[in-house]
């Protein structure tokens, strides 16, 4: 048998546990718009500033939908200018003795047709286009957004 004096030392507690840790703020992220994602600027766990970039979804979708709302708007107010110029033209015809009338009404119905209508009311073309042309851009800022 063996005998062995006993040492005076300090020990130190240690405690060896397995569990799981959660983070105290966790936040969903949601695209405001529809797209494929294509780069994620952040990592997971990384603190983050208000504003701050998050991703990028593909932007060639929405800015070809803006270039096509821009065109629209354009398309309707170049319909809208020569519809103002047949009415005159026709107009100044018919007092002339030179046109007829139904020409005038027809021109006259045009180009009261593409007007804007009073706010709240009617759907008429420009309604639509420029509707559609304040949503683009929302949805191209989007595409780079929080």
């Amino acid at each position: 048998m063996t005998v062995a004096q006993p040492v005076q030392r300090v020990v130190t507690d240690d405690l060896e546990l397995t569990g799981n840790t959660q983070a105290i703020y966790t936040v969903q992220l949601v695209a405001r718009v529809a797209g494929y994602l294509e780069k994620v600027l952040f990592q997971d766990g990384q603190i983050v500033k208000k504003g701050q970039p998050l991703f990028l979804i593909q932007q060639n979708t929405y800015q070809d939908n803006l270039q096509q709302a821009e065109a629209a708007v354009l398309q309707y107010r170049a319909q809208l200018a020569y519809a103002k110029a047949q009415f005159t033209r026709y107009s100044n015809l018919v007092q002339e003795k030179a046109g007829s009338q139904s020409d005038v009404d027809n021109w006259h119905y045009q180009r009261d047709t593409l007007r804007p209508p009073p706010l709240g009311r009617g759907t008429a073309c420009s309604g639509q286009a420029q509707s559609e042309l304040h949503g683009c851009p929302g949805s191209v800022r989007w595409t780079n957004g929080p």
